[in-house]
């Protein structure tokens, strides 16, 4: 699909980026108009009862301390204890649990694929909230059943002052710059550092596409454990030019230089850059979910079960990239690399440009030896289902 034809709302994904995102935030009425809300309460808070879901339990109180947070997993005794109002649930990454879910990123493919971190969705009753906060990344607020007054804010930063002693990021000033109520289908995006504040109004669920902006240090320190893993022992400091100084005690510039050099030309590989890059970014945060799947013998006949069905599907939660260098294609599917020739760039866009791959479109492109072998790879490693 050409980039050109996404919008959200009557937003066109091209006005968008360029007058909005990172800069300002923007309320899109009815950017979904025919949003279907995919959850109930009830699978929200089954869901943060198990084991393998990273949720968390928010309530505010008029008591001392205003704030209590609680992580899962919960109980049922848990939420019959809960008050009727004033909390709320968060569970993280849910898109790995539920298709309809994971679709809804399907509506983001203008912002590359790598960028995508997870969907968070909230449930909270009357005036729950998270409290006032800011994120360090940009953030689609997708409300799906209820309604939310949701505020923003002025810009923050590391300085800015948060609450003492309490569990959460909750900001001590907050500065309303603009507000709205928001209904099902409405999709409101905040840009990193800007202050926001959302309150149910009744029963309220909200979903939250959360994009990955990892810190320097972090690019700086992943790369560099990646590239010592792939050092030799014997590739050393050397110097057989080594000339008299006046003083033992001195560190030479010449030294530096050789130093210096080194590092730069062991950083200065686009390559590895690349791969690691690629590895690193579709490495998924939480724990993969395990899927029970009949393997399939033969590449051939891989083709021969996409000719009885509509549809291809990766499994929920797979993250997908690929990247093109030096006469060649690297596939990245959560953190694992396959290389490929570079006549499959075609099959690499159908494949990652959406959850749900029409069988007949793939089936067109996966005509040669190759383009058979690297989806027989993918389907038996467990990237994908037939619908």
């Amino acid at each position: 699909m050409n980039n050109d034809g996404y919008a959200l709302g009557s937003i066109s994904a091209k006005q968008f980026l360029a007058d909005y995102w990172q800069k300002k935030p923007l309320l899109i009425k009815q950017a979904l108009p025919d949003f279907i809300n995919p959850l109930s309460p009830e699978e929200i808070a089954g869901l943060a009862c198990e084991d393998f879901a990273e949720s968390r339990l928010i309530t505010e109180s008029s008591a001392s301390p205003k704030w209590q947070l609680k992580h899962g997993p919960f109980a049922e005794a848990d939420f019959l204890a809960l008050p009727d109002a004033d909390w709320t649930l968060h569970v993280q990454g849910i898109e790995r649990f539920f298709p309809d879910v994971y679709a809804l990123l399907d509506g983001f493919r203008f912002i590359p694929n790598w960028r995508v971190d997870d969907i968070m969705v909230s449930y909270s009753p009357d005036k729950g909230t998270a409290g006032p906060h800011f994120d360090q990344y940009d953030v689609f607020l997708m409300q799906g059943l209820g309604k939310k007054h949701w505020r923003v804010g002025q810009h923050c930063d590391a300085d800015s002052a948060l609450l003492p002693d309490c569990d959460l990021s909750i900001l001590t000033d907050f500065e309303t710059q603009d507000e709205w109520i928001v209904e099902p289908g409405d999709v409101l995006y905040i840009p990193p550092g800007i202050a926001h504040y959302g309150v149910a109004v009744g029963d309220s669920i909200t979903y939250s596409v959360g994009f990955r902006a990892p810190s320097h240090g972090d690019l700086l320190g992943e790369f560099s454990h990646y590239l010592t893993d792939s050092l030799q022992e014997d590739q050393r400091y050397s110097d057989p030019d080594l000339a008299l100084q006046n003083n033992p005690g001195e560190i030479s510039p010449s030294a530096l230089a050789k130093v210096q050099k080194i590092l730069a030309d062991t950083l200065n590989d686009p390559a590895k850059l690349a791969r690691w890059f690629g590895e690193y970014m579709t490495e998924p945060k939480q724990q993969e979910v395990g899927y029970e799947f009949e393997a399939i013998q033969t590449p051939e006949q891989l083709v021969e079960e996409l000719v009885q069905v509509e549809t291809l599907c990766w499994v929920e939660g797979c993250r997908c990239a690929w990247f093109a260098q030096q006469g060649s294609l690297d596939l990245f599917v959560n953190g694992k690399r396959y290389s490929c020739d570079l006549s499959l760039k075609k099959l690499l866009q159908l494949i990652s440009e959406s959850t749900r791959i029409n069988a007949n479109n793939l089936l067109k492109l996966i005509d040669s030896d190759d383009a058979k072998q690297l989806m027989f790879d993918l389907f038996n490693d467990g990237y994908f289902y037939f619908d």
